[in-house]
């Protein structure tokens, strides 16, 4: 069930009772650590500061920066944060190595799972919550 829809410049929002946030990008613009950020807190405002999960969903669009979100995570305080897990749903090639690469080398602190389909990652992001 929908609580709330956000439209940012570069993607839309999508708020569910259960705190997942579905991020889905609307092109191929670099995700950049001042869009991140920018989406990180619209999400947390949005949810009352509850823990959330994150499913980025890029499509079969090219867009990766592993750059902002090491340094989203750099940021947080891992001792208020909210953010439980980050789902990434691409079906592009290039987005899917990135992907990957980001949670076998960067080793992410919380659970991060690469998806074909968006479906399966909000079912994956709400047994999370549970």
């Amino acid at each position: 069930m929908v609580q709330e829809t956000i439209m940012m410049p570069f993607a839309e929002i999508t708020i569910y009772k259960d705190r997942v946030a579905h991020v889905l990008y609307k092109d191929e613009a670099a995700l950049n650590v001042s869009k991140a950020i920018d989406t990180y807190d619209k999400i947390r405002l949005a949810t009352d500061g509850m823990p959330f999960v994150i499913v980025h969903d890029f499509s079969n669009k090219y867009i990766f920066s592993t750059d902002a979100l090491r340094f989203m995570e750099s940021q947080m305080n891992f001792e208020t944060h909210q953010l439980l897990g980050r789902a990434f749903v691409s079906t592009n090639p290039a987005s899917r190595i990135s992907a990957n690469n980001f949670i076998r080398l960067f080793k992410p602190v919380m659970p991060v799972k690469l998806f074909s389909s968006p479906q399966d990652a909000l079912k994956w992001a709400e047994d999370l919550l549970n």
